[in-house]
């Protein structure tokens, strides 16, 4: 049958074997370690394969319910396509969705390793697939779906580009552009609305905190403004680099970090309090910049390097410069002057335990009345609620949707798999003849054949492994087969 999907997908009725995400499955066989997030885990492996494995697993899991699976014909043709940006990770254009061509979305292209510029270090795809990865779990956690100042993703999609599997993210297409761009390249936008973007980007913040996120590289250009039937609103974007887990580092942007980042003292896992400080100290600078029109917080005449300039300060001087600028500000008729100045006392301190908690600054926001009567934002996603930990890539599934994997990534993981069993000696995987012989029964990334079935299955009882013996007896006498005297016995034992 053609394959109409544009993927490399095929949607046959091939069903996989396996522990599922989905409660409400029949299980056929025996649960696979691989979902336990067992540390001897096949894709603990650093290749681009295993990476975009574990992307996929998470799609297909209950965490990614809400978002869309898209297909390279639901958008209208390619000349209607408008390239947007390109960063490190992903190129964005622009479209219209062909069965509904009111609706302009965002595709954000995950930039393959084969275009990849020459020299660059083979560690930046997988690099990439990690932060790919790090903004679906952040984009599909619900409090976060809910949090009216975050840009939200649709759906996702892949295509075969070269012979390699490419994925790529539908997200709602920001009209205003960076916050940058639109206070830049707008002479019309008033003081008071420089003032909402400010309360839009910090009830963003406090949302991600309450979740236990760190946004971790909070700057202007990470900020979407979106039309609403409100007018315009700031949404944070951009979570390549922010920490919900794990023995990670705060990165972000050095020119926009705070000072205990900029001068390189530790600030691991276990100072996560400090990270959300730090968080804070960005937000100060980009409402500093909002407020001025996006004009830079550092006089662009200054000729010495930035971050020595920076780190040179005296302590607090960032804070009294803010506030030296701020009273110069064009102000007049109904602007929250107390209240913006309190949010730059309250985030531009140098020592991280006397700035105020995001949580607080969103308070102090709604102390006036500007923004306690805004119908934008809501306190329905500050309950606490972690993101959920990641389950790893499996072989085996018994919801059928393993059979949705895009060939090319079927093809990469069994190829891989394959190669792994041949040199034993690097095998780090659970049972690998089991899952082995479970690609042979049900097609995935090669074609069904019952004796490589049986062989593989033959193999890994012989091997003394657990799943491949105790289907071994029970498919050679199922289908009528010879059966090894020696397996009889060890499979016999292991059932009963």
């Amino acid at each position: 049958m053609d394959d109409a999907s544009g993927d490399g997908s095929d949607t046959s009725d091939r069903t996989v074997l396996s522990h599922s995400d989905h409660s409400d499955t029949h299980v056929v066989v025996p649960p696979s370690p691989l979902l336990s997030g067992h540390k001897d885990d096949f894709v603990r492996g650093v290749s681009t394969t295993a990476h975009l494995a574990n992307i996929w697993q998470f799609l297909l899991g209950r965490n990614a319910l809400e978002l869309r699976r898209f297909y390279t014909y639901y958008f209208l043709p390619a000349e209607t396509v408008t390239n947007i940006a390109e960063g490190t990770s992903y190129r964005v254009t622009k479209s219209k969705l062909l069965f509904d061509s009111q609706q302009v979305v965002a595709i954000k292209h995950v930039i393959p390793r084969q275009m990849a510029s020459q020299g660059e270090r083979a560690s930046s795809s997988e690099h990439t697939l990690e932060t790919v990865l790090r903004e679906l779990r952040i984009l599909a956690h619900k409090p976060v779906r809910k949090n009216v100042n975050v840009a939200q993703l649709i759906g996702y999609g892949a295509e075969e580009i070269q012979g390699h599997l490419a994925i790529y993210l539908v997200a709602d297409f920001a009209s205003g552009g960076t916050l940058k761009d639109y206070l830049t390249e707008r002479s019309d936008v008033s003081m008071l609305e420089r003032a909402h973007f400010c309360y839009d980007i910090s009830c963003g913040l406090a949302g991600l905190h309450t979740c236990e996120i760190v946004q971790g590289d909070l700057k202007l250009a990470n900020v979407l403004v979106f039309e609403d039937n409100e007018g315009f609103v700031a949404k944070l974007s951009d979570f390549g680099c922010s920490i919900f887990e794990g023995d990670a580092d705060y990165t972000g942007s050095w020119i926009y970090n705070a000072p205990e980042i900029r001068r390189g003292r530790s600030c691991g896992f276990a100072s996560r309090v400090d990270m959300y400080a730090s968080d804070v100290f960005s937000l100060g600078l980009v409402v500093w910049e909002t407020l001025q029109g996006g004009q830079p917080f550092i006089d662009p005449a200054l000729e010495e390097n930035h971050l020595l300039w920076l780190n040179g300060l005296p302590r607090d001087e960032l804070l009294l410069q803010a506030l030296q600028a701020f009273e110069l500000l064009p102000i007049h008729g109904l602007f929250p002057r107390r209240v913006l100045r309190g949010v730059l006392e309250g985030s531009l301190r140098d020592e991280p335990p006397l700035r105020t908690k995001c949580q607080a600054i969103v308070k102090l926001f709604q102390t006036d009345r500007i923004f306690s009567n805004s119908q934008r934002n809501t306190s329905s996603y500050f309950n606490p609620s972690r993101v959920p930990p990641l389950r790893k890539w499996s072989f085996t599934r018994t919801d059928g949707l393993a059979a949705t994997v895009p060939v090319p990534l079927q093809t990469e993981l069994f190829t891989q798999l394959k190669r792994e069993i041949n040199n034993s000696t690097q095998t780090t995987m659970d049972s690998p003849y089991f899952h082995l012989a479970m690609c042979h029964l049900t097609g995935f990334g090669t074609s069904v054949s019952q004796d490589n079935f049986l062989e593989s299955l033959t193999r890994g009882a012989g091997r003394g492994e657990a799943y491949s013996s105790s289907l071994y007896l029970r498919m050679h006498l199922a289908l009528q087969t010879p059966v090894d005297t020696t397996l009889r016995n060890r499979s016999s034992h292991r059932t009963s």
